[in-house]
């Protein structure tokens, strides 16, 4: 009778049916993470490829843009750009410029003025990020023929406190989140190391090249004080010649 009891005890039939959301909440948040982890796996790889071309590339351009388009595909931007300051500070040259199929008129210029958002970036040598673009007062500064901008965001690429480049994305479906903003300095970071790395290289090369013209004027010199002493020496050699005869 026990046995029967037991068999239809409704608090255990409760106890069974309360079990089964337990366990499907459990394998949810299981595949949770699972997701999580997979994402952070293709974020730290990124990141690898990302360092490994700012330390391994001796060409900035060949660097960035296999940094641009890792750090562009990662946080979901469908266009972008990067450009470097001019050396009249006023505006900046584009290094290469991805539209991602928009219509822009800006693909053929090589130059485009240091404003608005932009400028507050290098001013401020900080990240800035619009999620509603068309909204703010930047939006009417934009010249004509620009693709539409949903959204952007703007990072300077500071060397010895000043910005000298600024990597730009926009038009993330949904907007760019508070993750977004911290993997895109991150590569940032990465655009940077590889600038620095690329103008030690460049100014390496001119002191090269001093010091071989300088090099070539020393040679010269010498040559030109050995032709004087073996001058010297054979006008010595006439005179004693001369006093000898006398």
């Amino acid at each position: 009778m026990n046995r029967q009891h037991d068999r239809h005890d409704p608090g255990k039939n409760s106890s069974q049916k309360s079990l089964k959301p337990t366990i499907e909440q459990m394998q949810q948040s299981f595949h949770r993470v699972l997701n999580e982890l997979s994402k952070r796996e293709k974020e730290i790889e990124a990141m690898l490829i990302g360092a490994l071309a700012a330390l391994k590339s001796e060409q900035f351009r060949e660097a960035a843009e296999i940094i641009f388009h890792r750090c562009k595909d990662h946080v979901g931007a469908t266009a972008g750009y990067i450009a470097l300051v001019s050396k009249t500070g006023d505006s900046n040259d584009v290094l290469f410029l991805d539209s991602g199929g928009y219509s822009c008129s800006i693909n053929s210029v090589s130059s485009i003025p240091i404003r608005g958002l932009c400028s507050e970036a290098c001013r401020s040598g900080q990240i800035i990020c619009e999620n509603g673009f068309p909204q703010s007062a930047a939006a009417g500064l934009l010249p004509p023929g620009h693709m539409h901008l949903e959204n952007v965001m703007l990072l300077p690429l500071m060397v010895e406190g000043k910005a000298a480049g600024i990597i730009g994305l926009a038009n993330k479906q949904g907007g760019f989140t508070e993750h977004d903003c911290s993997v895109a300095i991150a590569f940032a970071g990465f655009l940077t190391l590889a600038l620095r790395t690329s103008l030690l290289l460049n100014n390496l090369k001119e002191m090269e090249k001093c010091l071989v013209a300088k090099r070539g004027k020393l040679e010269q010199y010498e040559t030109t004080l050995r032709v004087i002493f073996e001058h010297q020496e054979a006008e010595k050699k006439k005179l004693e010649q001369t006093d000898h005869m006398g």
